[in-house]
């Protein structure tokens, strides 16, 4: 499979779930090294880049994901077997939402800042902080 097809896939099955997607790769303003994807969604947010078996990271994306996780920032490499980081393994027939808490879990093992991690420590969530309403103009 190309990479370019497994990231359609990717993409498609986030957004099912609801997530907003950022395709990285690409985009004229990319800097080289940032992971292919971003994703924001209430159940996880993080950085994706997406490999195919053979594919081999390059030393700029191995140091951008290392420096990703250094400020606590949930980006992991997704293999098209499902395999996240070299540890764990998304089911591919899992449903779209699966996949999302399957990484939010991954994440909070790491102490990376999920929403999850933020309440344990006693930071203010997007559940818990004040509604905001704008003002007319």
């Amino acid at each position: 499979m190309r990479e370019s097809h497994f990231q359609s896939l990717v993409r498609k099955r986030f957004v099912g779930a609801g997530a907003l997607v950022f395709n990285v790769h690409g985009h004229a303003m990319q800097e080289p090294g940032w992971p292919d994807l971003q994703v924001y969604s209430p159940l996880w947010c993080g950085h994706l880049e997406l490999k195919t078996m053979n594919g081999k990271l390059s030393v700029l994306q191995e140091r951008r994901l290392v420096q990703l996780k250094r400020v606590r920032f949930p980006a992991f490499v997704l293999r098209e077997d499902g395999l996240v980081d070299g540890s764990l393994q998304l089911d591919m027939a899992h449903d779209d939402r699966m996949w999302l808490d399957e990484l939010r879990r991954y994440s909070d093992s790491m102490y990376l800042l999920t929403s999850t991690w933020l309440r344990n420590v006693g930071l203010p969530t997007l559940s818990q902080s004040p509604s905001f309403t704008p003002k007319p103009p």
